[in-house]
């Protein structure tokens, strides 16, 4: 897999992922937005040489990161959480797929696999109705046939679509509060948020905007988080 090199950290980004989950190494002392930015330089750089394999790893390993980090940071997130065990669950599924793909790739580098027997060729299957059978009676048993089997079917129950708030909105949202403060809370920015999808695309937001240099942000210990118009 691709390698990192941050401030804290220097290697793979599944060694990062473990590590973090074995609580070696401290998220929050990671820049995730240098681990993109150091990404995003090298798929520019490959073009369409890209492997599309590297890419959908990096994927994976960087939503749970993200993920994770936005558990720290936000607690009050983890706690509303119905399934606590939902992320350790997804880690360890992403586990599984990576090291049957490590096993799949040895086996396939040491030949060790067969070729089936080539497919029997298909056999024509032709409509062969009586011939006394007239077209009208042939009708009649289909529409028979299609009446009886509409009973089996299962309706399923109607959805509505519901909104979902982008990154850019939160953004101009944020913006447009800062513009008439010099300061305020994080707390005070979620208050305009719904659930907790618009939770965390806030602080996504907020994250973008630090990274953009449009504001500051700071937080004490146990604190509010506070933000500042740069």
């Amino acid at each position: 897999m691709y390698e990192i090199k941050t401030e804290s950290f220097e290697g793979p980004l599944s060694l990062l992922l473990a590590l973090i989950e074995q609580e070696k190494l401290d998220i929050t002392t990671v820049s995730l937005a240098h681990v993109a930015d150091q990404y995003l330089s090298r798929v520019e750089a490959l073009g369409e040489n890209l492997s599309t394999n590297e890419l959908a790893d990096f994927l994976v390993v960087a939503s749970r990161l993200l993920l994770i980090k936005s558990y720290v940071l936000l607690p009050t997130l983890a706690d509303e959480d119905a399934d606590s065990g939902y992320l350790e669950a997804q880690i360890k599924i992403y586990k599984v797929y990576r090291d049957a793909a490590q096993t799949i790739r040895g086996i396939i580098a040491k030949k060790r696999f067969s070729f089936s027997r080539q497919p029997f060729k298909a056999v024509s299957v032709e409509f062969s109705p009586p011939p006394k059978l007239a077209s009208k009676e042939l009708a009649g048993r289909l529409s028979r046939l299609i009446a009886e089997l509409e009973k089996t079917f299962v309706k399923l129950p109607k959805k509505t679509m519901r909104h979902v708030v982008s990154i850019r909105e939160r953004i101009e949202h944020l913006k447009t509060l800062l513009a008439s403060v010099e300061k305020t809370g994080f707390s005070e920015f979620l208050k305009s948020a719904k659930n907790k999808s618009e939770i965390v695309i806030s602080f996504l937001a907020l994250l973008e905007l630090v990274k953009q240099r449009h504001l500051f942000a700071e937080q004490e210990p146990k604190c509010d988080i506070v933000i500042q118009r740069a």
